[in-house]
């Protein structure tokens, strides 16, 4: 019997597995299955490897519901929930003294200090793939290009460098210090075109991919554009959530800060735009309007 893998969403959590699946997809010819809420499915569209199960469920409030579902088809044995605090059957292990504390969706959990240092280490456990490659950057190899030149045209002004820029503060890991990075791209607004990603609208989130492949650079919060970032050679700064609920950056992260740490290391941000200012240019783009 084939296992069946239960990850309802959201963008970024599909995004941190996705190398582990393409990677069990090579070793073992089979397409991965994974239940993904619909709202989500089109994220997985964007690659080959995987065998979409589309359920009309709540990506957080069905989570029972869609366990009960996939071990009635696949058994009990063959269904893997990688993501543990979604899951209402998991008992989280005994909150030790030395362990990283987690408050996801109201509940507070418990990361090994030393072998679980963040909530994608640790999701990563759970869907049974090994650490050395949790730094493995995702591959959407099912792309739009006619979808990702028409998006440069949309959103593309000027043919000045492009940074683009997600100060993300709502979600799970919402970020505190928008207006003080603001001020600090002001400073650049005459050398950059700057893009607020916020502000984006695309039809599946890899299409934001044509974006990321012509731009100078990028300024993330620890949100989806994070993990989307290693899908592409983009230079990116990521301002990182504070302990076990921060990402672990992948592809070309050229920075990471804690969202602790944001206002001690403005010299690094600043220097690193700089850097972006002056990389090699990337190929023509069309630019409409």
């Amino acid at each position: 019997m084939r296992k069946c893998y239960v990850h309802l969403g959201k963008h970024g959590d599909l995004m941190i597995l996705m190398p582990g699946w393409e990677r069990e997809f090579k070793e073992t010819g089979e397409r991965p299955i994974v239940m993904v809420a619909e709202e989500f499915a089109d994220t997985l569209e964007g690659c080959s490897y995987v065998l979409r199960w589309r359920v009309p469920l709540h990506w957080y409030g069905d989570c029972g519901q869609a366990r009960l579902l996939a071990e009635k088809e696949f058994g009990k044995d063959n269904v893997i929930f990688p993501k543990w605090w979604d899951d209402p059957t998991f008992t989280p292990p005994r909150i030790r003294q030395n362990a990283t504390q987690l408050i996801i969706h109201g509940k507070r959990m418990a990361i090994e200090s030393g072998e679980w240092f963040s909530y994608m280490a640790s999701q990563w456990k759970y869907a049974g793939f090994g650490m050395a490659h949790l730094s493995d950057c995702v591959n959407f190899d099912v792309r739009r290009k006619e979808v990702e030149r028409h998006l440069r045209g949309q959103i593309f002004r000027s043919t000045k460098p492009k940074l683009l820029v997600c100060l993300n503060t709502g979600g799970s890991s919402p970020f505190p210090f928008t207006p003080e990075i603001e001020k600090m791209l002001y400073n650049f607004r005459g050398q950059f075109e700057i893009i607020d990603l916020m502000k984006v609208r695309a039809n599946r989130i890899y299409d934001m991919l044509g974006l990321f492949d012509y731009a100078a650079g990028m300024l993330t919060t620890d949100t989806a554009t994070l993990h989307l970032a290693s899908a592409s050679k983009i230079p990116y700064v990521a301002f990182i959530a504070n302990g076990g609920g921060g990402s672990v950056p992948r592809g070309n992260c050229v920075l990471a800060v804690r969202y602790a740490d944001t206002m001690k290391q403005e010299d690094a941000i600043h220097e690193e735009m700089i850097k972006m200012l002056n990389k090699e240019p990337s190929p023509p783009i069309e630019i409409y309007g």
